[in-house]
């Protein structure tokens, strides 16, 4: 994790203009990182975590069954809020997934028209 300087946004648009999405959508290799990251992360001063996961998808996940089954086993104590964004997939698999996932770890559900 860095601090949101100019610099580091610049060199991670930087690095995202290189990445071309590929394959399914499948979320786990993201939130397996984002929760070793997270794990690492020190409390505030007040010994207080928060910390939270933006999880942004297109489309179904493969395998809904192990993305919960991921986020029980890594965020069992739900100290990890989680707010979910759904870029233009109008499935309804997909937005009671996304919802359901909000719901569960403290997050909130936002659905982004393709346009915005």
């Amino acid at each position: 994790m860095v601090e949101a300087s100019d610099e580091q946004k610049a060199l991670a648009v930087e690095f995202l203009n290189t990445v071309t999405a590929s394959s399914k959508t499948d979320p786990l290799p993201a939130l397996g990182r984002a929760f070793d990251v997270l794990d690492k992360a020190a409390p505030d001063d007040s010994g207080k975590s928060d910390k939270l996961i933006y999880l942004l998808t297109d489309g179904v996940f493969p395998d809904n069954g192990a993305v919960f089954q991921l986020l029980h086993d890594r965020n069992a104590r739900k100290d990890v809020h989680i707010s979910t964004f759904n870029y233009g997939s109008r499935s309804p698999v997909a937005i009671q997934v996304l919802k359901q996932i909000a719901e569960d770890y403290g997050g909130k559900y936002t659905y982004l028209d393709m346009d915005q």
